[in-house]
């Protein structure tokens, strides 16, 4: 799982993505400023996980599972081999003249990425997500 300063930044600034009812899912990661890295366990028996997991400056990090599972809430009619395969052409034809960066991204920041792309046309320019020209 993916916790570099950079990933951080990349969901930090996705606020489309901090914006899902996802980012309540029981074990997913988050980052708050005071408190660290957190992950999120919670039962019924033990209630709810403290309030700063959910305001804001905490920084939900979702793991490639996770926005997998975006992908395919998006795109619901396409079957998992279309969304490899759609993943694998977007990755092909990602240009080093482009974002030079990317050939250090690691699998959280490229599906990030993708998904910010796909559901949201914008593309990570370094330090904002940006809309895509069309």
């Amino acid at each position: 799982m993916d916790t570099s300063k950079e990933y951080i930044k990349m969901c930090e600034k996705a606020e489309e993505i901090q914006e899902l009812p996802a980012r309540r899912y029981n074990g997913s990661l988050v980052f708050h400023p005071e408190h660290g890295m957190r992950v999120m366990y919670w039962s019924k028996h033990h209630g709810s996980p403290p309030p700063y997991y959910f305001s804001k400056p905490a920084i939900w990090l979702p793991r490639q599972d996770q926005l997998q599972k975006i992908w395919q809430d998006e795109f619901n009619n396409v079957p998992l081999t279309g969304m490899i395969d759609e993943f694998y052409d977007w990755v092909r034809n990602l240009s080093p003249y482009n974002n030079p960066d990317y050939l250090e991204w690691s699998m959280e920041q490229c599906w990030l990425a993708f998904v910010m792309k796909e559901k949201y046309q914008k593309h990570w320019n370094g330090k904002d997500w940006v809309c895509i020209n069309k």
